[in-house]
């Protein structure tokens, strides 16, 4: 037993031993196990820090572009806030490096809200994947507020001691706004968007009688050989073959194409058939009339004679003969306004009777109206009374003052003001100009000022030559352009950006001259402006606006305004119109007034103490809708914008 004891307690020591190698191995493999997991979340640890640290490196990054782009805007007025290029676009955009990566950033401008999407897109290195980066993009929206007064987006004459006064056949479509009373004279305002304001009383005083002369446009008929005969004074007619005591089918003229004010009064209509048949004693007329709409309306003016076998003019009515009939203008611009004749064979025989062409003549007396009952102006804020004609005045005014109008008031618009222009700021400020001429020079560019005072001692200048080209480029401190003025007269283009000052008169004055500028820019001209020549936005070569749709130019690319007068004396015509094929696209604003003269073609906000529409045998001046301007005209605010930020997102 002892034995089988001791060999049992042999046998337990070796159990034991074994059983100690296996909690040393146990101990050794939880430290082990241990030591890797705290090594693990160690360098788990740090790796996350520093992909933490990278991806504030990239916001950082991302937001310092987007301070980049704010700077580069409100850098005024070295630059133009409202200048819709001045960021680059996101496909080309600006790339700023840095010690912990680089910053890509752009914007873009909403000419409608005057407000800057600023975007920005930051690169740094990954920390944990080699060659791999890490990108953050940030985006924040900028509202720039210029600091203009007043509504630049209409003709606006601030004197409020004497008419504006539009002349006998112009007619305003635009936007146009008095402090003062409103005279027309046979004239019109209209348009279905058009608004007018005026501080002052409104007179509209009915043209002297007129007349207007067309040959019908359409021939239609039943029973008619040809009818489309009649439209042209030729020799060949239409024609209707019928037998004794038979009356033809109508002969209708129609599509006459006038183009009367709408709202004129008709106070005579003449018509001339010229017609023959083929043997005598057969036709007479069984029934001339007018057509209104397509409509057989009025008196028969039939005559009682018999149409003779030579080519004659059968005539009716007179030049106060309106047929029995109340028409405006309106009615007789109607495609379907028309004449009717139909006749009867009064002889035994069978007899032809031949048209050649049917004439209308109107006799009316021009409108004097502000839109009209067919299409009225989107709003009419008449603060004074109402004159029409010989009538009493009225207030308010109504249609029977012949002012018609989609929404109307009596209260004196709070906008109904001059917008201001700093010459004093832009003389010291502006580039090139007196106080920084041309960094970039070739040819001969005009001088801006010769003695360093604002006092107009800069002699009369032509800016653009027929004969000579010039460069004049203004930059910074950095090297950057900040404005320009370079003419090239054999591309016909004059290069503008900024604002550009001239202590004294700067002309474009060759008359007929077609001149295109490039740019958004502003051009102070102390004494004012002569404008001769076709000064068209956009463009190069001869073909000038004048004979194309005026309406067709973009601000966003090429706008510029000429701002004049500021020394000369009250009752100047600081700018000067005055030729009748002067055509101007941009905007315009003077000191004292503005002369506008007959033939001249305008698409332009007009901003004047005084606004003189000249006539003649060119007519009247013409003026055309301009794409809107709003608030973002280059080189008129003084230097003063408001930026305000919007959150930042991404």
């Amino acid at each position: 037993m002892k034995r089988i004891g001791v060999l049992l307690r042999t046998l337990d020591l070796r159990r034991e031993e074994g059983l100690s190698l296996v909690l040393a191995l146990g101990v050794l493999l939880v430290f082990s196990v241990t030591t890797v997991t705290a090594s693990t979340m160690a360098l788990s640890s740090r790796s996350t820090a520093s992909v933490s640290n990278a991806q504030q490196n990239a916001y950082a990054l991302a937001e310092a572009g987007l301070n980049n782009a704010m700077s580069v805007l409100e850098n005024v007025p070295t630059v133009d806030p409202t200048d819709p290029y001045l960021l680059p676009a996101s496909t080309s955009p600006n790339v700023s490096t840095y010690s912990t990566g680089s910053v890509s950033w752009w914007g873009t401008y909403d000419l409608n809200s005057l407000t800057w999407s600023l975007a920005a897109r930051s690169t740094v290195p990954n920390p944990l994947r080699p060659g791999a980066t890490i990108q953050r993009q940030l985006t924040q929206m900028l509202f720039v507020g210029p600091s203009t007064a007043g509504n630049w987006n209409r003709i606006y004459d601030d004197d409020t001691a004497q008419c504006l006064t539009l002349p006998a056949g112009e007619n305003i479509s635009v936007n146009i706004g008095t402090r003062g009373p409103l005279c027309l004279n046979g004239a019109t305002i209209t348009g279905a968007t058009t608004v007018v304001d005026v501080g002052g009383t409104t007179t509209l005083t009915p043209g002297a009688n007129t007349s207007d002369v067309f040959v019908a446009g359409t021939g239609s008929g039943s029973t008619w050989v040809n009818p489309s005969n009649i439209t042209v004074n030729d020799t060949a007619f239409s024609t209707t073959t019928i037998g004794s005591g038979v009356t033809s089918g109508n002969l209708i003229g129609s599509n006459f194409g006038f183009g009367l004010d709408e709202d004129a009064t008709v106070v005579g209509i003449q018509v001339r058939i010229h017609r023959t048949a083929s043997i005598s004693s057969a036709f007479k007329d069984n029934d001339v009339r007018l057509l209104i709409n397509g409509t057989p309306l009025g008196a028969d003016n039939a005559g009682t004679t018999f149409w003779g076998t030579g080519e004659a003019d059968g005539n009716y009515g007179a030049t106060n003969n309106t047929w029995g009939l109340t028409l405006k203008g309106s009615d007789i611009n109607n495609a379907n306004f028309g004449v009717l004749l139909n006749v009867k064979n009064s002889n035994k025989a069978s007899a032809t009777a031949s048209v050649d062409y049917i004439q209308v003549t109107v006799t009316y007396a021009p409108a004097a109206s502000i839109g009209s009952a067919v299409t009225p102006v989107a709003g009419a804020y008449l603060v004074g009374t109402c004159t029409w004609s010989t009538h009493s005045a009225d207030t308010p005014c109504s249609t029977t003052d012949h002012v018609y109008a989609s929404a109307s008031g009596t209260t004196l618009p709070s906008d109904l003001n001059k917008p201001v222009v700093d010459f004093d700021y832009w003389y010291t400020n502006a580039a090139p100009g007196p106080n920084h001429g041309c960094d970039v020079r070739t040819g001969t560019p005009p001088v801006f000022d010769n003695n360093r005072s604002y006092d107009s001692s800069v002699a009369t200048r032509n800016i653009v030559p027929t004969n000579a080209s010039y460069t004049c480029i203004a930059k910074n401190s950095d090297g950057i352009r900040i404005g320009e003025i370079s003419w090239n007269s054999t591309t016909h283009v004059l290069t503008v950006y900024g604002s550009i000052f001239f202590d004294g008169e700067a002309d474009f004055s060759d008359k007929n001259y077609v001149v295109h500028y490039q740019g958004r820019a502003a051009i102070y001209s102390s004494d004012g402006t002569h404008v001769d020549a076709q000064l068209c936005a956009g463009g190069s070569g001869t073909t000038s606006c004048y004979d194309g749709d005026m309406t067709n130019w973009d601000p966003t690319h090429n706008l510029l305004v000429l701002a004049l007068g500021d020394r000369m004396k009250a009752g100047n015509n600081d700018c000067k119109l005055d030729e009748a094929n002067t055509a101007f696209q941009g905007i315009l604003w003077t000191k004292n007034n503005c002369l506008v003269d007959a033939g001249a073609k305008v698409s332009a906000p007009i901003i004047t103490n005084k606004l003189v529409l000249g006539t003649g045998l060119a007519g009247v001046p013409h003026f055309f809708q301009w794409p809107g301007v709003g608030g973002r005209m280059p080189g008129v605010t003084g230097g003063n914008y408001t930026f305000t930020l919007g959150p930042v997102s991404g």
